[in-house]
């Protein structure tokens, strides 16, 4: 019991700690069988000398009859048992939490280690700058960064954590361990957090980068898929449109001058479908309103269109109801100008005068009726 209580009091403060973790292992087991062989034989010391102090006091011995001194050394020696009990029982204590202390300093150099390798490893991934090319593949590579970024966010905190809770716990303690020749453990775990503390903020900083960068990949992708859809359509209304027009222009009642009309409109209104797509392209990339911008242009478009088709309508009867009635004056003329036979030849003479100067309305009512309507005044 002397030799380790010796042992114990002469191991010193500052005891470099096992420089790895298996050996920190093997000295806390070794203190664990230690402690309990000593205590064990401590109590079993002190029974004996219990037994024989009872032993003594049997026969009639005591401190004051015993001419010998057995009795008083037996006392003596029974409270210096117990003194040393204690002492040793502190002893064990202070070595178990040094030993202790140890193997936590050795995890978490461990832990840091192995937490920078991945912060090293996580930084260069996110440094790649490649991009995703569709919709889907943005969106998945938007997810697999925000699960990827928790989970370091999860892993670098758990070391963290622990670095934080033994320097609290080595401050606290007013135990001194020394990590190496040079360094206490304290000065260790403040250094490594340092750093890791620096390196978890860089690799916030190329998360949030990343982030923002997928994000807008995914609403240019957005972009492109809307864009495509708008030229689809805007190819589909052109061709209606084409089809159209050239159906127009092969109408006989409309005439040249309704074709040309009718041309100007459609260019204007092409002309307008070229602003929309400007004002479309810009506003999306701006401001992102893209759906409702083109369901507006579209609107007034659409509104340009039956306007001017309307007043085209509007025009094509005027003048159809202008060629009517010309052509019923012509008819009433006709009637109220019946010529006796000897003035037949120059009356139709005059009238084909007439016709020549009403040659635009002679084209609108057709070659086929201007002949006829000739014909009867010759004959």
């Amino acid at each position: 019991l002397d030799d380790w209580l010796e042992e114990l009091r002469s191991e010193s403060s500052d005891a470099i700690a096992p420089d790895s973790i298996e050996s920190a292992e093997r000295q806390l087991d070794t203190f664990k069988q230690q402690r309990l062989s000593s205590l064990d034989a401590c109590l079993d010391t002190i029974a004996q000398g219990e037994a024989l102090l009872q032993e003594l006091r049997s026969v009639g011995l005591n401190a004051d009859t015993d001419t010998t001194g057995s009795v008083t050394a037996v006392e003596s020696a029974l409270d210096r048992l117990r003194k040393q009990r204690d002492e040793l029982e502190e002893l064990w204590t202070a070595k178990k939490l040094r030993s202790d202390l140890c193997l936590r300093l050795r995890l978490f150099e461990r832990d840091a280690l192995q937490l920078s390798s991945q912060l090293e490893m996580w930084i260069s991934e996110l440094d790649q700058t490649r991009l995703p090319e569709s919709l889907e593949e943005a969106e998945i590579a938007l997810r697999a960064h925000t699960d990827s970024v928790q989970h370091m966010t999860s892993t670098t905190y758990q070391v963290l954590q622990a670095g934080q809770d033994l320097a609290s716990v080595l401050e606290s303690s007013g135990v001194n361990v020394m990590a190496d020749a040079q360094y206490s453990a304290g000065s260790r775990v403040s250094v490594l957090l340092e750093f890791l503390n620096e390196r978890e903020m860089d690799l916030e900083d190329l998360a949030e980068v990343k982030r923002v960068k997928l994000e807008q990949c995914v609403q240019l992708c957005q972009y492109r898929v809307d864009a495509n859809q708008i030229s689809i359509g805007d190819a589909a209304g052109h061709t209606e449109r084409k089809r159209r027009q050239t159906g127009a222009e092969h109408r006989p009642e409309l005439g040249s001058e309704f074709g040309l009309k009718s041309q100007r409109n459609y260019q204007r209104i092409e002309r307008a479908e070229r602003g929309e797509a400007a004002i479309c392209s810009s506003k999306r990339v701006h401001n992102g309103r893209a759906a409702a911008n083109r369901a507006n242009v579209r609107q007034g478009l659409g509104n340009l269109h039956t306007r001017l088709s309307g007043r085209d309508a509007r025009r094509q009867r005027r003048t159809c109801e202008r060629s009517r009635k010309r052509a019923h004056h012509l008819r009433q003329h006709r009637a109220d100008t019946r010529l006796p036979s000897r003035r037949v030849s120059q009356g139709a003479g005059k009238v084909r005068d007439d016709a020549r100067r009403c040659g635009p309305l002679l084209r609108h009512l057709g070659e086929y009726g201007a002949s006829n309507f000739i014909g009867s005044y010759s004959t």
